[in-house]
């Protein structure tokens, strides 16, 4: 059984593919392969995590899960639609968190039908500058999510 092997990035310095503070190599018990946390599918924002802003066009707010788990959307219009691309694969989950900033006027969430909520779906706060926190995780790349909002943060 292959022994496990750590070490840091100024270590592989010679491997011009390899970027970042920390490395992670693989023994898979023939081929040794090393790669920057950060460069590893599924940890493409290495810590800190990064947040993503999310521009609505038209009402409808596309979020591209490629770009990380958390998300700041303040919608100048009401959100009609919700659409997400680079899901994460079969056989693969993810969790997201958007956070919610209302403006001066109260805007509208409408939620996807794949969205599972506790109960009926709830709709946002609509106080000005109120902010609502949006948890959601699918187990099913997609098909389903489980959706849970905290609502009336400050």
């Amino acid at each position: 059984m292959p022994t496990k092997q750590y070490g840091k990035v100024a270590d592989y310095a010679a491997d011009a593919s390899i970027a970042g503070t920390e490395t992670l190599l693989v023994l898979d018990g023939t081929t040794t392969k090393s790669a920057a946390l950060s460069a590893i599918a599924g940890y493409a924002n290495a810590l800190p995590l990064t947040v993503s802003v999310l521009t609505p066009a038209a009402g409808v707010v596309t979020i591209d899960l490629s770009l990380g788990d958390y998300f700041t959307l303040a919608p100048t219009a009401n959100v009609t639609s919700i659409v997400f691309t680079n899901l994460p694969g079969s056989g693969k989950g993810t969790t997201k968190m958007i956070r919610f900033t209302q403006d001066t006027t109260p805007r509208t969430v409408a939620w996807p039908a794949s969205f599972r909520w506790e109960g009926a779906a709830p709709s946002v706060s609509t106080g000005s500058g109120a902010v609502d926190v949006l948890s959601i995780t699918t187990f099913d790349n997609g098909t389903k999510w489980d959706a849970t909002l905290s609502k009336g943060r400050a």
